[in-house]
């Protein structure tokens, strides 16, 4: 009895500690099915009976509790589900709700209607998946505005180019790149807008050219040099028209101009022509005035242009002819005073008989009637033989061989100082370009003459500094091919006009000015190949006789009469005729000679000093001193570019040694550059490795291409 108690009592103690209803109501169920229903017989067990009921009652007051609790359990649970049907309802109205606003792009409608949704039922899968389809509405509609935005931009980009607004056009471009317009989409686009800015850059470099040689030209009044300027300027025009529209919108403007520098020219060049009938004409010059008046209507057709000259012509020939001849009135004066024709005879005799006393040999005169070859006298120190001992000496200059026209650079002019407060001037880009064709066609005297001029002018320009000093890097080449080619002649450095030459040369390499350098080394090029020019002839070597010896009458030249040795004998010793005597004794060796003078550079060299010229021409910001080392530049590209930065430091570094193949070279370079804009300000960019192509003209290297 006690052991039922106990366990009772446990089992209604757990059964407390259950909240479930239903759980707890098991429990006690299970605990009351084995409830004792007697008492037990024996007087111990029986005390506990009136105990073990008490805890049966309790047990089962506690089973009513729970069946009560149970019932109101499931009272809530039905309300509960009821509660959650109505939300569940009213969710999928929002979601409908929520749907129509999606199909009619009011996303933030939709979403503030999923979000009440969520207040009611915040698990509702319903929520879930209208949440995923308005995801995907919202990014469909981002796609597809984003795509009109790109397809406006694209749109765009045809009209900018074809109104020439490059930078519009690259702007629209980039946005619509970033925007993700694919490269099918924005390539071609991109390629047109490259092409459309090398047209319009190139047609509108020339056009501005042309403009400014037209303006030039109209300035300069000698018509020779306006005819020389157009005719720079009409070298190269554009001959097709271009295919942008941004282009070919300056193509009428450009004929315009094309033809106004043609007229000009022709106007030009009819005025030198009369200009030059006119001079001939004040020189009373037939011959002169009638071969210029024939060039002039051969080159200018129509009659009415030059019949005034022709008539002045035609009436200077005949004033010629009336006028008498030197020749005609002498004899008229000699028929009228016989006496003049015997002072006129007298005096005659006089003079031949003077000539024939100079011109007669005062030597001796050996037994077969000639003069023997003159030995110089080396001890009088007499450096001309053909001056006898005892004449006067003659001056220093006459031992020289007398320049003819040598291409020696003029006299500085005076410089004009400009006003105080105004900034000098500097070179057009048409000087440029002529100074650049002169320097490339060779015509080193005339660019170092205009160079000169320009600094006359007062004119300022960094492109004048490097222009001369290529004009002495050539000169200083040429006299060095010169100076091998006389090397290469026997005697020929023996002559006056090598040593002097040699003397020029000195003179060029010694540090002095460009204009002098250049004039010193002109001359030495003139008297380097007048030396290889008046070189004596190289003599025959002596011819054997039958008998093994050497006859004077056998050597060439050798005169005749000169007696044969006698057999058997020792001939006589003679001199060879055949052999001149050096013009000038060879003077002592000084102490200090000379230093050598420097051979012609080296490929690598020369192509290193096209490099730095490039760099200087780039930093410069110059588009014609560009084109002088890199013919392959676009001058008009070049000029837009600069306009857009008041700094361009430019500088090409070799990476390795050249690779010189003949004519060409490849030079592997790495590219410093740091520009300097009114926008963007100072910027560094980031180093580049390029590969430089070169090819060798003359003796000069350009630029013909670059590489990555």
């Amino acid at each position: 009895m006690a052991g039922a108690l106990t366990a009772f009592r446990r089992a209604t103690a757990a059964a407390r500690t259950i909240e479930s209803a239903d759980a707890r109501l098991k429990a006690l169920d299970k605990t009351l099915a084995s409830t004792i229903s007697a008492p037990p017989a024996g007087r111990a067990a029986a005390a506990l009976w009136p105990e073990y009921q008490a805890a049966v009652q309790q047990a089962r007051e506690l089973r009513e509790e729970a069946r009560a609790r149970q019932a109101e359990e499931e009272k809530e649970r039905k309300r509960l589900e009821a509660e959650k049907a109505a939300k569940g309802r009213e969710v999928a109205t929002l979601v409908a709700d929520a749907d129509k606003a999606i199909a009619a792009k009011r996303f933030d409608d939709a979403a503030g209607l999923l979000d009440r949704g969520s207040t009611l039922l915040p698990d509702s899968t319903d929520l879930a998946r209208a949440r995923t389809r308005l995801a995907r509405a919202v990014d469909a509609e981002e796609k597809r505005a984003n795509r009109q935005q790109v397809k406006g931009l694209l749109d765009q980009v045809p009209a900018a180019v074809d109104g020439a607004r490059f930078a519009e056009a690259g702007e629209r471009l980039t946005e619509a790149e970033g925007l993700g317009a694919t490269p099918a989409e924005a390539g071609p686009l991109r390629e047109n807008l490259r092409a459309a800015e090398v047209a319009h850059a190139q047609i509108s470099g020339a056009l501005a050219a042309l403009k400014e040689a037209v303006a030039s030209a109209r300035a300069t009044p000698a018509m020779e040099a306006r005819v020389k300027a157009l005719d720079a300027a009409l070298a190269t025009p554009i001959s097709a028209a271009p295919t942008p529209r941004a282009a070919a919108g300056l193509w009428p403007e450009y004929q315009d101009a094309l033809q106004q520098a043609r007229g000009l020219r022709q106007e030009a060049a009819i005025a030198e022509a009369r200009r030059r009938v006119e001079l001939a004409l004040s020189e009373r010059s037939v011959r002169k005035a009638e071969r210029a008046l024939q060039a002039a209507e051969g080159a200018f057709p129509g009659g009415a242009r030059w019949n005034a000259l022709r008539q002045q012509v035609d009436a200077l020939r005949a004033a010629r002819a009336a006028e008498p001849s030197l020749l005609g009135s002498t004899v008229r004066q000699v028929r009228q005073n016989p006496l003049a024709l015997w002072i006129a005879a007298a005096v005659l005799a006089v003079v031949l008989g003077a000539a024939a006393w100079v011109l007669w040999p005062k030597g001796p005169v050996d037994p077969a009637g000639k003069t023997p070859p003159e030995t110089p006298a080396k001890s009088s120190g007499n450096p001309n033989p053909a001056v006898p001992a005892g004449s006067p000496e003659p001056a220093p200059s006459d031992n020289k061989p007398a320049p003819a026209d040598p291409p020696s650079a003029p006299a500085k002019p005076p410089v004009t100082a400009p006003a105080a407060g105004t900034p000098p001037p500097t070179l057009t880009p048409a000087d440029r370009a002529r100074l650049t064709l002169m320097l490339n066609e060779g015509q080193l005297a005339q660019m170092v003459s205009a160079v000169q001029t320009f600094r006359g002018r007062g004119i300022v320009d960094s492109t004048l500094d490097t222009m001369e000093r290529d004009a002495v890097r050539i000169q200083r080449s040429r006299v060095s091919n010169a100076r091998q080619g006389a090397g290469k002649v026997p005697g020929a450095a023996g002559t006056a006009a090598y040593r002097e030459a040699q003397k020029f040369e000195q003179e060029g390499n010694a540090p002095r000015t460009p204009s002098a350098a250049f004039s010193s080394l002109a001359q030495a090029e003139r008297l380097y190949r007048q030396a290889a020019n008046e070189a004596p002839p190289v003599n025959t070597p002596p011819v054997p006789s039958a008998g093994g010896a050497t006859t004077p009458s056998s050597l060439p030249g050798a005169p005749a009469g000169t007696p044969e040795p006698p057999a058997g004998g020792k001939p006589p010793e003679t001199r060879p005729v055949d052999k001149p005597a050096d013009p000038k004794p060879t003077p002592p060796p000084p102490a200090n000679p000379p230093a050598a003078s420097p051979s012609a550079p080296s490929d690598e060299a020369l192509i290193q000093q096209t490099l730095q010229q490039y760099s200087a021409a780039m930093s410069a910001m110059n588009p014609a001193a560009v084109a002088a080392v890199y013919p392959g530049a676009n001058r008009g590209m070049l000029a837009n570019t600069f306009r857009g930065f008041s700094e361009y430091r430019y500088q090409l570094q070799p990476a390795s040694p050249v690779q010189i193949n003949g004519n060409s070279a490849t030079a592997r370079c790495t590219l410093k550059m740091q520009t300097n804009s009114g926008q963007q300000g100072r910027q560094t960019q980031p180093d580049r490795n390029l590969v430089v192509r070169l090819a060798k003209t003359g003796n000069r290297w350009v630029i013909v291409g670059f590489g990555g």
